[in-house]
């Protein structure tokens, strides 16, 4: 495994897309929280998604 991160930790989810508008501030706040934070543990393994970046082996 090459490294694992969550998506949107922090961050509302995109179908509340009027707190986007009204929060516009918060919201680029928590985003950068998120872009932080996703990278290391145990944030990278919370959150209702995430990605794990896996490396083939040479055979």
């Amino acid at each position: 495994m090459e490294k694992v991160y969550s998506l949107g930790l922090f961050t509302p989810s995109p179908y509340m897309y009027g707190i986007y508008d009204k929060a516009k501030p918060l919201v680029k706040f928590l985003m950068k929280i998120d872009d932080i934070s996703n990278k290391h543990f145990p944030f990278n393994r919370a959150g209702d998604h995430f990605v794990i970046v896996l490396k083939r082996k040479q055979i």
